[in-house]
């Protein structure tokens, strides 16, 4: 199911699959989180960010959504 996610991704100008952006483990379920740290790069582009664009949603396992949702979530409460 990544696969076709890899081949848009590398189109992209600075594309990255979701899994890799926001650190989403492969092996998912519904205690899944993120793992990006509060003071990454990463939490610092996810800060700013105001909308994200995620390719085959549709196709996405709800549990990869709830993972990132409670992260971003949590990091609105440290901050």
């Amino acid at each position: 199911m990544l696969l076709p996610m890899v081949f848009v991704a590398l189109l992209l100008l600075r594309g990255r699959i979701a899994h890799s952006r926001f650190t989403i483990p492969i092996e998912i379920n519904e205690k899944s989180t993120c793992k990006i740290q509060m003071d990454s790069p990463q939490a610092e582009l996810l800060s700013k960010t105001r909308l994200i664009t995620w390719d085959e949603a549709l196709m996405t396992h709800r549990f990869c959504f709830a993972a990132l949702d409670n992260h971003i979530r949590y990091f609105e409460v440290l901050q």
